[in-house]
């Protein structure tokens, strides 16, 4: 596509994730189109920031603490005055999770009844309790919609 046809094309101001983009398929020797959205997944997929954003929360007893919903990899920092009975955190939807998306949770005291919400999406081997000072990652797999317990 040469610049002066580039050129006559209008301008989009505000772009939809169902716009598309010409894109050429190395492979496939051929033109091909791509969805901003799916553009977003392959960035976030591909491209992800290896340090999380940190979530830093003084939790209190029954608390549900939902964590952030922006595709990225997240940190829940949770350092409450005392321990707790129970508590309950949400994981990002199923909707803004991205495929290999990582959150880690850390606990400074004991949880004796924790849930873990999928937010849409099922959970594999989260735990039930947390010990002071315990620690688990969970892992999302757009495939499955789920989240895989990977330390």
């Amino acid at each position: 596509m040469s610049t002066r046809i580039i050129n006559q094309l209008p301008t989009v101001t505000d772009p939809q994730n169902s716009d598309l983009l010409p894109l050429y398929v190395s492979n496939a020797g051929d033109t091909g189109k791509l969805s901003l959205s799916a553009l977003v997944n392959f960035f976030r997929a591909n491209f992800s920031s290896p340090n999380p954003i940190t979530q830093r929360i003084v939790p209190v007893d029954g608390q549900t603490i939902t964590m952030t919903q922006d595709g990225i990899y997240a940190w829940l920092l949770m350092i409450p005055v005392g321990s707790l009975a129970s508590l309950t955190i949400v994981l990002p939807s199923n909707l803004v999770a991205a495929d290999g998306q990582e959150v880690i949770v850390t606990c400074t005291t004991i949880v004796t009844t924790l849930t873990v919400n999928g937010n849409g999406s099922a959970v594999n081997g989260a735990p039930g309790v947390l010990a002071a000072d315990d620690a688990f990652t969970l892992k999302y797999n757009s495939l499955d919609v789920a989240w895989y317990k990977i330390a």
